[in-house]
């Protein structure tokens, strides 16, 4: 506990950060990755009900997959809410993104092989 502006403040525990300054720029670092992470959840809403469109297409499938390579195989290729920085996210103010990861992953990788490709741009 630290005694921080006449209150007394809890912050995670960190083993690497001993001061508060320190654990607050932890903080602040999760916080700005989750951040930037939840920059695309109105595109992944958006996404989702363009591949529910065209799911029995496979040849739109594969042009939607390929729209969103980046994302899916690149930037989001690890995503995940677990993070370092001892911040809880509710699963829910991701629900897109998480939606778009399951689906994306369950066709692309298959297809990659399938297709003997490292990718499809």
């Amino acid at each position: 506990m630290y005694f921080i502006d006449g209150k007394w403040v809890r912050l995670p525990d960190y083993f690497d950060a001993r001061t508060p300054n320190e654990k607050f720029l932890k903080i602040y670092d999760s916080l700005n990755k989750i951040t930037d992470l939840h920059k695309q959840e109105s595109y992944f809403k958006q996404e989702m009900a363009i591949y529910k469109s065209l799911k029995n297409d496979s040849e739109k499938v594969k042009e939607w997959l390929a729209k969103n390579e980046y994302l899916g195989a690149e930037k989001y290729f690890m995503f995940s809410l677990e993070n370092d920085g001892g911040i809880n996210v509710d699963r829910k103010d991701f629900k897109y993104t998480i939606q778009f990861k399951e689906t994306f992953d369950s066709i692309y990788w298959d297809l990659l092989e399938e297709l003997e490709l490292e990718r499809l741009n």
